[in-house]
């Protein structure tokens, strides 16, 4: 089994929604003419249109934002929308998995993402970093999940199809998959 990923790099905010209306309208979307602002103010051709309406299997979001005083360092605000967490959800696979990135020191603006999240997607689990304020939440899109007890199985099956097995980097791997909890 081969795992194949492809990157983006554009705006995050329309890609998911262009990409949620193709696999709900059925329509492929053409950016071939859309450009993306370069690091010099210029901007450049974006060659990565959405090429199919296949849905996503996983979609990491991981943007920093540019105004830090609400509070909220990681998403930008606009990434935790319900509108865009809508789109994110119906751009995923059935078995689909969102994946974000939090910053924020406040536990109140934590609460009110995971409150957003939980309309949205029915299961959340969460790895807080030892070190740091980041926090990883997973959200996934299915209505079932009946395994919860098998995540040491899952990170030994993902060290596995990584070949990463008897290294250092695949006991990293088992050693945060265990941290990953569920969030009620």
């Amino acid at each position: 089994m081969s795992l194949v990923f492809q990157v983006h790099v554009t705006d995050g905010l329309k890609y998911v929604k262009d990409a949620a209306r193709a696999v709900t309208d059925g329509y492929e979307n053409d950016l071939s003419d859309a450009r993306v602002p370069s690091s010099n103010g210029n901007s450049i051709p974006f060659n990565a249109p959405l090429e199919s309406t296949e849905k996503i299997d996983m979609l990491i979001v991981d943007v920093d934002s540019s105004d830090s005083s609400s509070g909220l360092s990681c998403p930008a605000a606009d990434f935790v929308e319900e509108s865009f967490l809508m789109a994110a959800k119906d751009s995923l696979s059935d078995q689909g998995l969102f994946v974000i990135n939090l910053v924020s020191r406040s536990q109140a603006i934590k609460n009110s993402i995971y409150s957003k999240l939980k309309s949205v997607f029915p299961h959340l689990f969460h790895l807080q970093l030892d070190e740091d304020v980041n926090e990883v939440i997973f959200a996934l899109k299915t209505e079932t999940w009946t395994v919860e007890d098998k995540s040491h199985e899952a990170s030994q099956r993902l060290a596995r199809l990584l070949n990463l097995e008897n290294s250092s980097r695949g006991e990293n791997i088992m050693e945060a998959s265990n941290k990953i909890k569920r969030l009620r």
